[in-house]
């Protein structure tokens, strides 16, 4: 990760590098607005602009929805839109038809390029609504380039290696269990890989204090704070364990988490915590298989424990 954050250009030799890639962002300032075309019903929408400085009928976007060349993408250099239209120009002689677009264009060598191109797009647009400028699917797409990466350098210079090198190598990776895919290796990395590209991005995906939504789930909750164990048909034994109250500690530190995954490993953490004790507990308080713990008490009881919780910036 630390040779593709510098680049091909102060890697060391051997080391993995990213193809030529491109980060590509919508225009600054998208056209949506209610146009009356000539001889035609006024048709309320946004419309994409073509290369020959038209309106056109059949480009109309749907109102509330965004135009798939107004997405934040990260593409290979050959799949880039704003290449591709520099090409078709080149081809019709006429030069600065990518400029046409109107699209933010950032040609990226390093994951460091990559990370300072994405900051100057509307990236926190991700946790705002329905994601309209699919940063997710842009962030997934970076990920599985870069884990691909890895992998296919990790692979060539497993071949490299000779004998019991190479036996070695794996051992390393697989802990001993060779799967002939590296499923679980490449899983790690996956995390790995989240959580650096997360780490770097935190600041601008995620709101750095409570918004409105956050405030509002704060209230609800807190308005349920009379509710008792009883009320949910929980036994006090299984509610008031030092679990239980270690489960909602966990829950209050959510949001100091830096990426995704680590936020679903706090909540299955504090699931797990929680669920765990009360199967002893009610394994050990009664031998009839009818009292076991299963999902209809888990769930109540993980529920109590939210509200507990009531974790700040929830929403």
């Amino acid at each position: 990760l630390q040779a593709l954050w510098a680049g091909p250009s102060s890697a060391a030799p051997g080391s993995p590098q990213l193809p030529d890639l491109c980060v590509v962002g919508p225009q600054q300032q998208t056209c949506s607005a209610s146009r009356t075309l000539p001889g035609k019903e006024p048709v309320t929408g946004r419309r994409k602009f073509t290369i020959f400085s038209a309106w056109n009928q059949d480009d109309i976007v749907p109102q509330g929805s965004t135009a798939p060349s107004q997405k934040v993408q990260v593409v290979e250099r050959g799949s880039c839109p704003c290449h591709r239209m520099a090409a078709v120009g080149a081809s019709m002689g006429v030069e600065g038809l990518a400029h046409e677009t109107g699209l933010q264009h950032f040609p990226v060598r390093s994951l460091k390029q990559i990370v300072l191109a994405l900051q100057q797009l509307p990236i926190e647009s991700a946790v705002q609504g329905d994601d309209p400028f699919g940063v997710a699917a842009a962030m997934e797409e970076l990920c599985a380039i870069v884990v691909d990466t890895i992998s296919r350098h990790c692979r060539l210079s497993e071949q490299s290696l000779q004998g019991d090198a190479r036996v070695s190598l794996r051992r390393q990776f697989s802990d001993g269990q060779d799967d002939g895919n590296m499923q679980g290796d490449e899983r790690h990395l996956s995390e790995c890989v989240t959580r650096f590209l997360f780490g770097h991005l935190h600041g601008r995906l995620f709101p750095s204090e409570p918004t409105e939504e956050d405030l509002k789930t704060y209230a609800e909750i807190s308005s349920l704070a009379w509710l008792r164990p009883r009320h949910l048909d929980i036994p006090r034994t299984l509610a008031d364990t030092p679990q239980a109250y270690r489960a909602a500690e966990l829950l209050r530190r959510l949001h100091t988490m830096r990426c995704p995954a680590d936020m679903l490993d706090v909540m299955a953490r504090a699931f797990r915590v929680v669920t765990q004790v009360a199967c002893l507990k009610s394994s050990g308080s009664s031998g009839s298989q009818d009292d076991a713990f299963g999902a209809d008490e888990a769930l109540p009881l993980f529920i109590l424990i939210v509200m507990r919780a009531n974790p700040p910036m929830l929403a």
